[in-house]
């Protein structure tokens, strides 16, 4: 396949996009973004996270348009190691490759869960630097001039079966069994709503 066949292996060339009906326009995503700050590195307070820095429920998450072009936290998860980094983005630890588009990737998503009290129609966005934090797994900065073109904002729902994966690694031994339930106890701790 070939670029004539209207494949292209990378990035889609800016003549061909502006053919594309309906194709979102690249945006800046944090708001507060001033020319002085490309190619820097987020600033502290234009990071965009739940304010108890463990989840956000629905009226918080509409108020996080006032900081994001993108109305959803500037950091999202690795599923596979809890690393937190830019979101739509693939997982620096986990995709040592450098590709750049890669459908079976680990991307960072925005992770949410369903929240039985306030009703299953309802979730909560997952706060990505604190599970990061928790599991000991690093983060990854985001910059400031980052833009955004999604059709929709990566997403997924948080499996207690993602946090068995990520403990039980078996090529380095991920966490001691002390470890094991420290992690346990605390992510637990977050994801519980009654706060």
């Amino acid at each position: 396949m070939s670029a004539q066949d209207g494949y292209y292996p990378g990035e889609i060339p800016e003549d061909v996009r502006a053919t594309i009906p309906n194709f979102n326009i690249p945006q800046m995503i944090n708001k507060n973004y001033t020319p002085d700050q490309e190619g820097q590195d987020i600033r502290d307070e234009d990071v965009v996270r739940p304010h108890n820095h463990k989840w956000a429920r629905a009226d918080e998450i509409a108020t996080m348009r006032a900081l994001s072009a993108d109305r959803c936290p500037t950091y999202g998860s690795c599923v596979k190691c809890f690393r937190s980094g830019p979101y739509g983005r693939l997982c620096s630890n986990c995709n040592t490759d450098n590709v750049t588009l890669n459908k079976n990737g680990s991307h960072y998503v925005i992770l949410m869960k369903e929240s039985e009290k306030y009703g299953c129609a309802h979730g909560v966005v997952l706060d990505s630097i604190t599970l990061s934090q928790i599991c000991r797994a690093g983060q990854e900065i985001v910059r400031a001039d980052r833009e955004v073109r999604w059709l929709r904002t990566p997403m997924r729902y948080y499996e207690s079966a993602m946090l068995d994966r990520f403990l039980n690694r078996g090529e380095d031994n991920r966490a001691t069994r002390a470890e094991h339930a420290r992690i346990l106890h605390e992510v637990t701790d977050m994801i519980d709503f009654d706060d």
